[in-house]
C-alpha cells in the first residue's frame, strides 16, 4: 500500500495515468479538453467491468445509492 492509500484509508488500487492510456481505453477522454470525462467503473476481481457512468460534465455523477447498488451485486 502506498503512503496516499495509507493516509486517505483506501482499500482499493489507485491508479495514476500521466500517459492518458486507461482514461483513452475506456473512452472518457474529453475530446475537447484532454482530460477524463468524470466517471465511475467499476471492475470486479476477475476483471469484468460491472458498472459506468460517464458524466457529461463535472458534478454529472452517479449517486451513493447507485453506487451501492451496483456493488451489492458483486
Amino acid at each position: 500500500m502506498n503512503k496516499t492509500t495509507r493516509e486517505l484509508g483506501i482499500r482499493y488500487l489507485l491508479i495514476s495515468d500521466p500517459k492518458k492510456r486507461i482514461i483513452k481505453r475506456f473512452g472518457v477522454l474529453h475530446p475537447r479538453e484532454g482530460i477524463a470525462r468524470p466517471a465511475t467503473i467499476i471492475i470486479d476481481k476477475n476483471g469484468v467491468v460491472r458498472y459506468v457512468h460517464v458524466g457529461k460534465y463535472p458534478s454529472d455523477r452517479p449517486t451513493v445509492q447507485q453506487v451501492m447498488q451496483a456493488l451489492a451485486f458483486l
